[in-house]
């Protein structure tokens, strides 16, 4: 691989973009000696970016709740409306876990099960209560296919959903729900929720509002490189697009 090495170097260090087939042999590395070359490549590339400069962000998960009627294969989130563990958070909850958070919090992430048993309207009232109480907290909420169920049950566009979400105190939307960004994965894991496609272009409707987003993988489950690869791709491309992705955060299966 000495020749392809020399390739990938170069184009890391002057910025050039790798190619499918680049991204692809680097995913599929497994000699010690070849991933040792990769993470030192990788930490130059942070550096010229970053320099030493860490930052990070006191964050807490608020799942409104964990009621949800899809049928993904990988959740263990997911509660029916009779078990004795569904929940619907009130707002009383949401502030008591605030309020007693080890150190001052500075983002909530606001997302929740899909299901008819709790309605948008619902969900808008709460963060407007919260946001009212801790409005210096930055509200990352919402992944691209609660944007979608929403839209569905109140016959609305994605816009006008996420517009709603925006005035109730929305800063940033979760860029989760991606799984894998190719829809042969998407079949098989999550064959209810909305296509790579969609969800880049609800995701594209945050940034078009002026809300930027994260973006997420899920890994290590059926996805194969090129899986992986096509959704480096499309995650890319978007950010070429928009530049309003803040951070890409890969999420580990958990058998």
């Amino acid at each position: 691989m000495r020749n392809e090495w020399e390739s990938i170097e170069h184009k890391a260090r002057h910025a050039v973009d790798l190619t499918e087939a680049d991204a692809k042999r680097l995913l599929e590395l497994e000699d010690p000696k070849d991933l040792e070359r990769l993470y030192a490549l990788a930490d130059e590339v942070n550096q010229r970016l970053n320099g030493q400069v860490v930052s990070f962000i006191h964050n807490m998960n608020v799942n409104y709740t964990n009621i949800c009627e899809y049928h993904c294969t990988f959740c263990e989130f997911k509660k029916t409306p009779d078990s004795k563990d569904a929940y619907i958070l009130s707002f009383e909850d949401v502030r008591r876990r605030i309020d007693e958070a080890d150190g001052k919090i500075s983002e909530i992430t606001f997302q929740g099960g899909l299901s008819p048993s709790v309605k948008f309207q619902e969900v808008l009232d709460l963060l407007r209560q919260i946001r009212a109480a801790y409005p210096d907290l930055h509200f990352h909420a919402f992944s691209p296919e609660e944007i979608d169920f929403y839209s569905w049950e109140t016959n609305q566009t994605c816009l006008e959903t996420v517009s709603q979400c925006k005035e109730a105190g929305m800063n940033s939307m979760c860029g989760t729900a991606a799984e894998v960004l190719d829809d042969e994965v998407r079949r098989k894991i999550c064959c209810e929720k909305i296509s790579s496609d969609e969800w880049c272009e609800i995701i594209k409707t945050s940034h078009r509002l002026g809300m930027p987003s994260t973006a997420t993988i899920l890994f290590g489950h059926i996805e194969t490189p090129q899986h992986v690869v096509n959704h480096f791709q499309k995650v890319r491309n978007l950010q070429r697009e928009t530049g309003m992705i803040t951070e890409f955060i890969p999420l580990l299966f958990m058998p």
